[in-house]
């Protein structure tokens, strides 16, 4: 592991991200991406790692005396050149009110407008309104969010803002602030020490991320962390001829999805019924299932605000245009609040013929019991799950959280006690079926940073690869999997994945579990898993406790006032029923 990246690393990282698009995608490129990676390579190697340097800071505008690198020889002379290719906007004083204007910095104090040409998104220029779209992708750690007066005056120390002001006040930086917004733009800027600096061709950049990546909270920031060993990735075969995306259409579909959904995020921020509505109204038509998916989400989220909103007409019309989950769930609460109980009769009668997952389909069972008694129509309540549940009664201690309380009460009567929550059956699971999950198969790893194959929580990543998962529940029939086990934490440590928490497992509790929990409980509980991936690798108890001699048992924590979610409470059914020992700890503590 290396104490320390080489001078230019970011410089590296960012060019092979480059090669990788430009090789892969050279067909799916717009006219300006491809110009963009020309005009970056036509760049003196100063002007590139200033650039590269300038995405991995927190925006949207830099002072120039402040970008100081010591493998960057002349930075002014770099900037310039930026500036000519069209990479970043390099302002100083000396320049018109109108290049201000281009990067968003205006107001009524402006004496002159720009030219009607350029200003025909209220004033802003049109790249300075696609950078600022392009903030709501995130592009490599950068927040652009279109420059202004504020984000100027933000640049300024506490003793240029007194200088600006032309006062000795004693007042706080933000106070000053405050009042030096009350001046004129070009008051401000005639003021300023330093250029002011602000990153260009963004909306290409996030382009090539999301190409790279296939999504868009992953950045340069991966190169480093697997750099330093702290973030390892598995080394797995990569299909050249298999590309995340196969057409431009979906590239764009994904990419709006994204914008949307921090869009979203912003909004309902300080959310309004009526601007809810509208921006829900306007979402495009998909073709793609992952921009799909994305949109989905995006759609729960604003009518689950609808809803805390009371706005639950508004919120039902919303989550009937979504496919994913709880969708139908909150249709159906809303259905029966407002006693159209025929309509939540059919929805959950759909709901139990085609369930998207098992938490619908138990809220389909218990919801039909109950509208069906509103009805007053015969009907069984199902059956639920009552597991063992022991009362506690500790002292409280100052900075202690009640899971630990509950390990150090089970320590103190002879068990050995760890926390573990949802680190150690999937911890157990990633270790036994990682060949399976990183095994080759035909277009499912794009890039080298990839915490399992792009199907890992669909239903044909079983499907594919039955026969190695056969394997694997073959080595827990033989005994053989406490070996394969063992040699995947020593060989693969601490490689990034989907299931394994390194930090919460060591080799100590490792050999205990082999030693203590039977090979079918590991298997019942594995097959429980693998028919939900994405939604059965929580929910497990908080902790295991092992007594003297032999066995186990699994513990969930609960304090005063809590209890169990749904999923905890299906995997307690699934406990019962396979004869796993796991009971709740209830705690109440002493006066």
């Amino acid at each position: 592991m290396p104490d320390e990246l080489p001078i230019g690393y970011y410089h590296t990282n960012f060019c092979k991200l480059l090669a990788f698009v430009q090789n892969r995608y050279h067909d799916l490129l717009t006219h300006a991406e491809r110009a963009c990676i020309d005009d970056f390579h036509d760049l003196t190697p100063d002007a590139q790692r200033l650039f590269v340097r300038l995405l991995t800071r927190k925006g949207p505008l830099y002072r120039s005396d402040r970008l100081a690198y010591e493998e960057i020889g002349e930075t002014e002379k770099a900037l310039d050149e930026l500036s000519s290719a069209g990479f970043v906007f390099a302002l100083s004083r000396n320049d018109g009110e109108h290049e201000w204007h281009r990067i968003g910095v205006s107001n009524a104090e402006f004496p002159e407008a720009a030219d009607e040409e350029s200003k025909g998104n209220n004033g802003l220029d049109t790249e300075a309104v696609e950078v600022s779209q392009a903030s709501a992708v995130d592009v490599s750690d950068v927040s652009v969010e279109g420059a202004s007066k504020d984000a100027v005056l933000a640049l300024l120390t506490r003793h240029e803002l007194i200088a600006l002001l032309k006062t000795g006040s004693t007042s706080r930086r933000s106070q000053l602030v405050a009042e030096a917004t009350q001046l004129p733009v070009a008051a401000i800027v005639q003021h300023l020490p330093f250029r002011v600096v602000m990153t260009r061709r963004l909306q290409e950049v996030t382009c090539f991320r999301l190409l790279f990546f296939g999504n868009t909270h992953q950045n340069l920031t991966e190169f480093v962390l697997r750099d330093l060993g702290v973030a390892p990735y598995e080394t797995y075969t990569i299909d050249e001829t298999s590309r995340f995306f196969t057409c431009r259409d979906h590239v764009e579909e994904v990419r709006r999805a994204y914008e949307i959904s921090d869009h979203c995020h912003h909004l309902l921020e300080t959310p309004d019924v009526t601007h809810i509505e509208r921006f829900a109204g306007d979402f495009p038509e998909q073709i793609s299932v992952r921009a799909t998916r994305l949109l989905d989400r995006t759609r729960n989220q604003m009518a689950r605000q609808l809803e805390r909103m009371q706005a639950e007409d508004a919120a039902l019309a919303i989550y009937q245009q979504s496919q994913t989950h709880p969708a139908r769930e909150r249709q159906v609460r809303l259905l029966i609040a407002g006693d159209c109980l025929g309509d939540a009769l059919l929805l959950v009668n759909r709901m139990l013929a085609e369930p998207w997952n098992e938490d619908e389909l138990e809220f389909a069972y218990l919801s039909k019991h109950r509208i069906l008694k509103k009805l007053g129509q015969p009907t069984t309540p199902p059956v639920r799950c009552q597991p063992i549940v022991n009362d506690l009664v500790l002292e409280a201690e100052t900075d202690l959280r009640v899971e630990e309380l509950v390990r150090r009460h089970y320590e103190q009567q002879g068990y050995q006690a760890h926390y573990v929550e949802n680190a150690l059956f999937p911890g157990l699971f990633g270790l036994l079926f990682w060949d399976v999950i990183f095994s080759h198969q035909p277009g499912v790893f794009f890039n080298e940073f990839q915490r399992g194959p792009v199907d890992m929580f669909d239903s044909r990543f079983v499907s594919s690869r039955q026969p190695l998962i056969d394997e694997c529940f073959i080595s827990l029939s033989s005994g053989n999997y406490r070996h394969r086990i063992r040699s995947t934490f020593r060989h693969k440590f601490p490689a990034v994945n989907y299931f394994v928490h390194w930090g919460m497992l060591d080799e100590v509790l490792l050999e205990t579990c082999l030693d203590r929990i039977p090979a079918d409980h590991l298997a019942s509980v594995f097959r429980r898993m693998l028919r939900d991936l994405r939604n059965n690798r929580s929910g497990f108890p908080d902790l295991i406790v092992f007594p003297p001699g032999s066995g186990y048992e699994l513990i969930e924590v609960k304090g005063p006032g809590d209890a169990l979610q749904k999923h905890q409470r299906r995997w307690f059914g699934h406990f019962e029923r396979e004869n796993i020992p796991a009971r709740v700890a209830k705690v109440e503590y002493a006066s």
